[in-house]
């Protein structure tokens, strides 16, 4: 998957706007099912995300993606910082 954003429609909604509390919820849950079906067949999965989004870089390191590496501009050379974070299947025995 090349990259995953929320449409116009959902943006910017969050659980304490009482109009949509529950669209945060369904977009996470997706998300987190998404990833959860790459991480069963891969071994390292890596996302890049919007350094000034909060939400979302707390949203991956929930689920046990630690960040890499930053770029002050994005894929498009554009002067949006990214943090690319990177989680890997455990290989302990």
């Amino acid at each position: 998957m090349r990259s995953a954003a929320a449409t116009p429609v959902f943006r910017g909604q969050s659980a304490t706007k009482p109009a949509r509390p529950h669209i945060r919820k369904i977009k996470q849950a997706s998300l987190r099912l998404l990833l959860e079906s790459f991480r069963t067949v891969k071994n390292v999965v890596t996302v890049d995300v919007n350094a000034q989004n909060p939400e979302a870089i707390g949203f991956y390191e929930g689920l046990g993606f630690k960040v890499t590496s930053r770029s002050e501009l994005n894929d498009q050379g554009r002067p949006y910082p990214i943090l690319r974070l990177h989680w890997e299947r455990s290989t302990s025995k």
